[in-house]
């Protein structure tokens, strides 16, 4: 039986000339404030220019196909985005060209959220009605609570404290971060943020962690928003006397803007400016063991 499974994400410019269309893609009719598109495109000259989004889903996908067909050569995985090439329209119009027996359709995303995970499968859907399919895929919205999945958080927890200085590790406070969505989202029942806490939790508890925290990153700029935000966390524990913390942005399966530089620049400068040690836990993006948590779910969402 030939399965297609299609990994679905966000999207980002994979060259410095894409940044601007990528924007404006995502902003839909939705004006930039004066001065925002010069100073996003600043961001992404910070980090080489461009998102590693699209590669690393690449090799994702590869690193997936080649777990999920140990024993069976029946898998192929695609890789479609939402708001940047390749298109999850298109990349359905090839996946059915294949006419495979089934499809699978996985977010990128671990936590389900209507900001995110919901318009993944809006596009799904509106996709598959415009290309005329009558394919029923299988949808993985989120996979949280897959124990593999919080193996390969808990690991990066442990390589980043490995990568404290030793004097400052008993006094390292680990923060865990998630990208941040509107407080209304959650008052209208947006699971989300709940899905996060509790997958915390778990690793916190896994890593056997004292003094560990959530704080909510990258969130907008007005309304009301989740909160603790890192920022409001880093001037806590400064105030507190700690010297050193540890973020692990257990919100993102893949390095991108959000931790390259939401994180790894002014995340870290507020660190340091504010006389902490920054330490960043490794994403996870091809890890094995996260690999793995991704085969298991479609074995158990197939099954």
């Amino acid at each position: 039986m030939k399965t297609a499974v299609l990994l679905m994400g966000f999207g980002g410019p994979g060259r410095p000339e894409d940044v601007e269309p990528f924007m404006r893609r995502m902003m839909g009719d939705r004006p930039l404030p004066p001065g925002r598109m010069d100073e996003i495109k600043k961001r992404y000259d910070l980090i080489g220019g461009k998102s590693p989004l699209l590669d690393i889903t690449k090799k994702q996908a590869r690193a997936l196909e080649e777990a999920l067909n140990t024993g069976n050569d029946g898998y192929r995985v695609y890789v479609g985005m939402l708001n940047w090439h390749p298109f999850i329209a298109e990349v359905l119009g090839t996946i059915l060209e294949e006419n495979p027996d089934r499809l699978v359709a996985l977010s990128l995303n671990p936590y389900f959220t209507m900001a995110s995970t919901g318009r993944y499968f809006a596009e799904l859907e509106r996709s598959l009605q415009g290309l005329g399919s009558p394919v029923e895929p299988i949808e993985i919205r989120s996979y949280c609570d897959e124990p593999l999945f919080i193996d390969a958080l808990s690991e990066t927890v442990y390589e980043g404290l490995c990568g404290v200085d030793e004097a400052l590790r008993e006094d390292t406070d680990v923060v865990f971060t998630a990208h941040n969505i509107p407080a209304e989202m959650v008052d209208t029942g947006d699971p989300y943020a709940d899905q996060v806490r509790e997958t915390v939790h778990k690793v916190a508890r896994q890593s056997g962690l004292d003094r560990w925290h959530l704080a909510w990153q990258s969130s907008g700029k007005t309304g009301k928003w989740l909160e603790p935000d890192v920022d409001g966390i880093i001037e806590k524990l400064s105030i507190e006397g700690r010297r050193s913390i540890l973020v692990v942005p257990a919100g993102f399966v893949s390095d991108h803007i959000e931790t390259l530089y939401d994180l790894d620049i002014k995340v870290k400068e507020k660190t340091e400016s504010m006389g902490m040690k920054y330490q960043r836990a490794p994403s996870l993006n091809v890890r094995s063991s996260f690999i793995n948590a991704l085969a298991q779910t479609v074995h158990k969402h197939i099954a």
